[in-house]
């Protein structure tokens, strides 16, 4: 099997397996809302099965952000601080409000082999303030 046939199986393999993980936690935080009466009690319970179009909305939401942000773009030589960086920047632009948090920039620096590696810089200002 060639090395570029591996990797688009196990891009494939991440895709789906975030699909099911998606799958998984929107099951939970159902479940966790019908259960505990918090912030208020439930006034009109709807089945699981009613909300699947809404599921399927954020699953794909999710997994085309993920994919824009280069999550499933395996490099050749890739090192766990840049995969690391890729998933923070990837959740914290899901996430996060702009205004709310410090800003974090993710500028490309070109390695000596030709490779692109993710390089953070930190601006802890509020970005409320300016």
């Amino acid at each position: 099997m060639t090395t570029q046939r591996v990797r688009t199986l196990f891009t494939i393999w991440l895709v789906a397996l975030d699909f099911l993980l998606i799958g998984l936690a929107f099951a939970l935080a159902y479940q966790l809302r019908v259960s505990v009466d918090w912030p208020e009690p439930l006034l009109n319970q709807v089945p699981l099965a009613d909300y699947f179009s809404l599921f399927l909305a954020q699953a794909f939401g999710i997994i085309a952000v993920l994919f824009l942000n280069r999550q499933y773009y395996i490099p050749r030589a890739a090192s766990r601080i840049d995969q690391v960086y890729y998933v923070f920047i990837s959740v914290r632009n899901v996430c996060e409000e702009p205004a709310d948090w410090p800003t974090i920039e993710v500028r490309q620096s070109r390695k000596f082999h030709g490779g692109y590696r993710a390089v953070p810089s930190f601006d802890l200002r509020d970005s409320r303030t300016g």
